[in-house]
């Protein structure tokens, strides 16, 4: 890992999601097995295509993860300006984007 910025657990218990920002991965660690594996990213800076498959996709940032209560992980970019969406096929899609977009003026 490098510059882990949240880890979250899932509602069972049983695993933990990692922004790992410096990796620009989301990792997922089983706390049964200690397994860990990537859930999103491939290490690149980018923007990822939309049904791209998420380990196949690069990512800017990645600063927060959470599971959606089906299962399906939400990603926050701050530099990115983005939340994405690995839905249970692990594919990737953007939910909100606003780079480019200035955000609180005042």
């Amino acid at each position: 890992f490098n510059g882990v910025y949240t880890v979250t657990l899932d509602p069972m218990a049983t695993r933990l999601l990692v922004a790992d920002l410096g990796n620009r991965r989301v990792r997922e660690i089983d706390l049964k097995t200690n397994l860990i594996r990537t859930v999103a990213g491939n290490g690149e800076r980018g923007i990822p295509r939309d049904g791209t498959p998420a380990v196949e996709a690069p990512l800017v940032a990645p600063r927060a993860a959470c599971y959606g209560l089906d299962g399906s992980i939400f990603i926050a970019s701050r530099e990115g300006h983005a939340l994405r969406h690995v839905k249970r096929d692990g594919k990737i899609y953007t939910v909100v984007n606003t780079a480019g977009k200035k955000g609180y003026g005042g």
